[in-house]
């Protein structure tokens, strides 16, 4: 189990192998520990909390929109149903959703 964590920068705190199914003790780079199961650390789970969604902002659209060449121009981000407004450098507008990529 060390091996595993070492390719990942982590490590495994516990001292004792049971079986695949038994949850053991996981640290990742960042210091954070949890508990999952050798088999779910092997099929490429790791720390759920580096791995955490991130929340979405009206500035990551904005910097999107800017890395494409084109801008946000709403004011506001409610959620992910509430259409943001945008436009091209073309200065084409329109309205969509935004969902995580």
């Amino acid at each position: 189990m060390q091996e595993i964590a070492k390719q990942r920068g982590g490590q495994c705190l516990s001292k004792q192998y049971v079986n695949s199914k038994t949850k053991l003790k996981w640290q990742c780079t960042k210091g954070h520990i949890w508990k999952a199961t050798p088999a779910k650390i092997k099929q490429g789970q790791w720390c759920p909390i580096c791995n955490k969604p991130k929340k979405l902002t009206l500035s990551i659209f904005q910097k999107i929109a800017k890395e494409k060449g084109e801008k946000c121009l709403s004011t506001e981000y409610k959620n992910n149903i509430t259409k943001l407004l945008f436009q091209c450098k073309e200065g084409h507008r329109w309205k969509t959703r935004q969902t995580r990529q």
